[in-house]
This record gives C-alpha cells, sequence and structure tokens, in this order.
C-alpha cells in the first residue's frame, strides 16, 4: 500500500483484500484510519506522525484493524517514508495478520502468569509452613519444658528427702503448677488441631437448639478466675433469653477465644459480652478497652499465625481469631470488628439463627 502525508491510500495491492476483505479499488482515496479499531487510533495517529518526521527509516506497529464484514484481526504493519523519493514520492506500508500469534502469545502469556502465581502461592505456602513449625515448636517447648522441670524436681525431692522433712507443701505447689501448664499445652494442641481440621476442610457443626445466654454465662463463669489473673472484670448484658441453632461446643469455643484475647490485650481493664439479635442473627460481642488495632490490620488479624501489634511479652500461636471466624462462618455469620487505638476493641459474632 502507498500513502500520502496524511495517510490517504494511493494505491493498494489485490493481495489487500487477504487481510483487510477489501479489495484495492475500495480502498483508494480514502484514509487508512477508518479501518483502524478505535481503541488504537490514537496510537496509530503518534505512530504515522513519527513515521513522517523520519524519512527512509523502516518502522512497524501492532493494531487492530477492522475487515469489511466487521471482524476485528492483528495486523503487524511494517511501514517506510520514502517521500523524499521522486520516483515513490509515498509511505510504503505493508501489512501480515498476526492474530493467531497474539492469540498464542496471550495462551502463553497466561499460562507464564498462572505458573508464576502458583510459585507465588507455593512459596507462601512454605513460609507460612516455617513460620508455623517455628512459633508451634517455641509455644509448645514452653509449657512442656516447666512441667518436666517441676515433675523432675518433685521426684528428687521425694528420692533425696525423707518422709519427716518432706513438705506437702511444696509437693501441692508443684503439681499445681504442672497442672497448669499440662491445661495450656492442651490448649495448644487443640488449637493446632483446630487448624488441621479448618485447612482440611473436615471441622464438623453438631447443630441443637442452644439458650446462647446461658451458654455465655456459662463460660464466663469458668473464665473469672483467668479474667481475675489479668486484672479484669467480665460482665454480660443485653437479652436475658436468646435460643439459636448452633453447635455449643463450636459456638463457646469461638467466644472464649474472644474473651482470652481480650484478657491478654486489655489487662486491667473491664471486659463486656453483649447478646442481642436481629431478625436473621444471633449476636455476642466481646468489648474490651485495650490498646486497640489500627484500622490495616483488622484483616490481617484473622490470618491463621498473624498477630497484631503490641504482643510483645503476650504468648500465644496467633490462630485464636481465626479459627474463631471459620466457626462463625460455619454457623452463616462471620465475625465483625470495630477497634479505634488507644480506646480499645469490640469482636461481634453473628450466627445464623
Amino acid at each position: 500500500m502507498l500513502k500520502d502525508e496524511q495517510g490517504s491510500v494511493q494505491y493498494a495491492s489485490n493481495s489487500i483484500v487477504n487481510v483487510l476483505k477489501y479489495r484495492s479499488s475500495e480502498l483508494v482515496g480514502k484514509r487508512i484510519d477508518a479501518y483502524i479499531h478505535p481503541d488504537d487510533q490514537a496510537t496509530h495517529k503518534k505512530f504515522y506522525q513519527t513515521v513522517v518526521k523520519r524519512p527512509g527509516e523502516q518502522m512497524f506497529i501492532e493494531i487492530r484493524m477492522v475487515q469489511k464484514d466487521g471482524t476485528v484481526r492483528w495486523l503487524r504493519n511494517d511501514t517506510m517514508n520514502m517521500l523524499h523519493d521522486e520516483e515513490t514520492s509515498a509511505i510504503i506500508a505493508s501489512f501480515q495478520d498476526i492474530t493467531e500469534q497474539k492469540k498464542h502469545d496471550e495462551e502463553r502469556l497466561e499460562i507464564i502468569k498462572s505458573e508464576k502465581s502458583a510459585r507465588n502461592v507455593a512459596e507462601r505456602a512454605v513460609r507460612a509452613r516455617d513460620e508455623f513449625l517455628s512459633i508451634a515448636s517455641h509455644e509448645l517447648k514452653t509449657p512442656l519444658t516447666t512441667i518436666l522441670l517441676q515433675l523432675q524436681a518433685t521426684l528428687r525431692r521425694i528420692m533425696t528427702q525423707s518422709l519427716v522433712r518432706f513438705s506437702g507443701e511444696k509437693l501441692a505447689k508443684s503439681l499445681t503448677i504442672a497442672e497448669q501448664q499440662s491445661h495450656r499445652l492442651e490448649t495448644l494442641i487443640k488449637d493446632l488441631l483446630n487448624i488441621s481440621l479448618i485447612s482440611t476442610g473436615r471441622i464438623e457443626m453438631n447443630k441443637e437448639p442452644t439458650d446462647i445466654v446461658l451458654l455465655v454465662g456459662d463460660l464466663v463463669e469458668r473464665m473469672q478466675e483467668q479474667a481475675k489473673k489479668a486484672g479484669c472484670t467480665l460482665r454480660v448484658t443485653g437479652l436475658t433469653s436468646l435460643r439459636a441453632n448452633c453447635d455449643p461446643v463450636r459456638i463457646e469455643q469461638c467466644v472464649v477465644n474472644l474473651v482470652t484475647n481480650a484478657c491478654k490485650y486489655g489487662q486491667g481493664k473491664p471486659i463486656t459480652l453483649t447478646i442481642s439479635e436481629n431478625d436473621t442473627y444471633a449476636i455476642v460481642a466481646v468489648s474490651d478497652q485495650g490498646n486497640g488495632i489500627s484500622a490495616d490490620q483488622h484483616e490481617t488479624i484473622f490470618e491463621p499465625f498473624k498477630r497484631g501489634e503490641h504482643t510483645d511479652g503476650i504468648k500465644g500461636l496467633g490462630v485464636g481469631l481465626f479459627i474463631a471466624r471459620q466457626i462463625a462462618r460455619g454457623h452463616g455469620g462471620d465475625i465483625a470488628l470495630e477497634s479505634i487505638p488507644g480506646t480499645g476493641s469490640t469482636f461481634t459474632v453473628s450466627m445464623v439463627k
């Protein structure tokens, strides 16, 4: 094809019909812009202006052009400015259909993108596994070491001291410490088991009609000692009766995790559990007056092995919130978080009634 400086077609060979489906006679006198896809016209215009300014230089562009029947095809347009040549005095252009090549390139890019995504997922999984093993081994080792030391010290006293000098008070204290650490070890192992069940989709919800108010009241009574050690008080407000079809063991586990976190991060301050409902959900909100959680961490802290700010000296695997949210979602609800740094946090559990 020969074109003038403005892009009007002066001549087109008969072979042009192979790529544009127009006969050469239908193109002569027309501007080539009319056959370029609207989304590529600005790119072609800039390209053509550059061609006009660079005589004798071979250049190319890949653009979409519209055939006579409306079909859009990718074409490679090779161009050379020969306006300065007295015999030619035109811009020479040739067109090659590269639609299939473009298609293959896009498919190849998608494959590369998928492979890269899969590789990133695998790398994240490996990092998560390593982080999990590091945290789990540390957290499990601490209570286990304490238990062993207490038992070893007790056995040594039993074997080396006479019964007359043997102190029952020291024995009771040592066994109490071992018992407390055993309970902590049991909790950690249960958390790890729950993570395994959730990740493999094997966690089950055994739902039954349950009095949510009674359930929350019972667990609060049992957690009074834990709250007292943290300098916290537990208070239940809201409805005095609320029934829902739920798994009482799992819902208790969910709320216990939230109250435990509130005791950890809101030490020395009151914790309030508020029970309410709407047309669809039974709702339990756990509010503390701790340091709060910044907005950029509101989703991150629900991920397994992720912990928020201000965790120095506070032990844990970082799975409590993850487990709690999965339980809530297993009941058709979720956990919402409202928090203002410096004033505290409210975790609201909803479950379909």
